[in-house]
């Protein structure tokens, strides 16, 4: 026979619920989906999420128009569709002076958010430990927590959002699995220095530590600053997996293209464990329509990006700000690095 609870006043009482998972039921919603509803509440500016201005080239739209009747639309390769992931290996030699084998060495992903779930998946057990730069992009966080890993957070020293060493040294120990490092840096826009970098990649060393690169805002740096990848300084490139986001460099966040590169003689670090953690989160990644205009786009070096105007952030903020018709409702939220 099946009883049912009863509660004092007479009414069926609601049985205790089982817990929901103990790594996310926590967030509510993320900063970023606050900040935009505030901005649009506000009607204000609104440089509290990835999202550009202005749409990307138009040629590219054409080019993936063409593709969506030209070329599969089905499934591609487990590793990402070979034609891009070509253009990603040419893109490390170009940028970074890093020759890359596509073929055992590239991994495309939806964004480059994806790509940070599957290393860390891929990566880290139960215990290890994680070394983050605060303030952080929101999803390293709750990745990080979900697989068992403890993060262990350096804080940026404003107002420069300088390294401190001693404390950078602190936080490695035996037990540091990854250190995760974002330059250029979301939220403050900081370029880590070559100085900064070598610091890092001596304590990875010191401690058998690897790297994983979020480097989605590479070309959005202006002058004097120049993007270094970790991955780029001696003896690091066999520990470093570094992650970009075409969809932030050409101003296509909803494509969703995020690429990855490794080292193939790590075998479970590149060839295998990633492809498989990222085939379990979204089985595969993009398809013709966005691979065909990325292709022309890398293989060409950014050349929209470099053809473009010189850009000063701080006449651009003026600007907007003597257009705002209510500076009380003027709301800038300086997260990412700029508004292109």
């Amino acid at each position: 026979m099946v009883t049912q609870a009863v509660a004092t006043n007479g009414t069926a009482a609601e049985e205790p619920r089982k817990a929901l998972n103990y790594a996310f039921s926590s967030y509510a919603t993320t900063i970023f989906e606050v900040m935009s509803k505030l901005a649009a509440e506000h009607k204000s500016v609104n440089l509290g999420q990835g999202f550009p201005d202005d749409e990307g080239p138009e040629s590219m739209k054409q080019i993936a128009s063409k593709a969506l009747y030209e070329q599969s639309n089905q499934y591609p390769s487990l590793l990402g569709v070979p034609e891009l992931r070509q253009a990603v290996a040419r893109h490390s030699e170009a940028e970074q002076g890093l020759p890359c084998d596509w073929a055992r060495e590239t991994l495309v992903t939806v964004g480059a958010t994806e790509g940070i779930a599957a290393a860390l998946m891929g990566l880290i057990n139960a215990g290890d430990e994680v070394v983050v730069f605060e303030p952080l992009y929101d999803s390293y966080a709750g990745m990080a927590r979900q697989v068992g890993g403890k993060l262990v957070p350096v804080q940026l020293q404003p107002p420069t959002w300088s390294i401190s060493e001693q404390q950078l040294r602190e936080a490695f120990n035996e037990r540091t699995k990854l250190i995760l490092v974002n330059t250029p840096h979301n939220p403050t826009g900081k370029v880590f220095t070559r100085e900064e970098l070598q610091l890092i990649a001596d304590l990875c060393k010191q401690h058998n530590t690897y790297a994983l690169l979020d480097e989605v805002y590479e070309h959005l740096v202006f002058e004097p600053h120049k993007h270094v990848s970790l991955r780029a300084l001696p003896g690091m490139a066999d520990r470093c997996i570094r992650l970009g986001s075409a969809g932030k460099t050409f101003s296509f966040t909803a494509w969703k293209v995020g690429d990855c590169c490794g080292v193939a003689k790590w075998r479970n670090l590149q060839i295998s464990t990633l492809p498989m953690t990222s085939m379990s989160i979204s089985f595969s990644s993009i398809t013709r329509l966005s691979a065909a205009s990325l292709v022309a786009a890398v293989a060409n070096r950014c050349i929209w990006l470099t053809q473009c105007e010189p850009f000063s952030f701080v006449a651009w903020v003026g600007e907007r700000q003597k257009q705002a018709s209510n500076h009380q409702n003027w709301v800038l939220y300086t997260t990412l690095l700029c508004p292109c």
